[in-house]
């Protein structure tokens, strides 16, 4: 499923679909959208969590510091979200965590096109 989830995406990006940045939050997330321009997953890119080197809400930090919770550092949101994805689907959705990987995507609506990035599936 993820794979032909990734193929309608990729379809969505080549008929000019752009990733719609969310406002809400302190990390960047953004809404990609198939062929139909309908929201298919979400995508929030490692490093534009908060207090990594690409966040646009203005907490600009690097990767390994303190981040805005205690214990967590910049850059490892995005292994606890798949994480807690895997976890879940582990203990049969218990807990209604999205389906999550690590993806990479180059779209020019990022800062950055050069690092993994992850996609959580709504």
């Amino acid at each position: 499923m993820k794979k032909r989830l990734i193929e309608e995406i990729n379809y969505g990006f080549l008929q000019g679909l752009i990733p719609s940045a969310s406002p809400e939050g302190t990390s960047g997330t953004y809404f990609l959208k198939n062929n139909e321009k309908n929201i298919v997953a979400v995508f929030k890119p490692i490093d534009e969590e908060a207090f990594s080197p690409n966040n646009r809400k203005g907490y600009i930090g690097k990767f390994g510091q303190q981040s805005l919770r205690k214990g967590i550092l910049s850059g490892e949101g995005s292994i606890r979200e798949v994480a807690a994805s895997l976890i879940d689907s582990y203990d049969k959705k218990i807990f209604k965590v999205p389906d999550t990987t690590f993806v990479e995507i180059k779209h020019n609506a990022f800062i950055s096109n050069t690092l993994d990035m992850m996609l959580s599936v709504e």
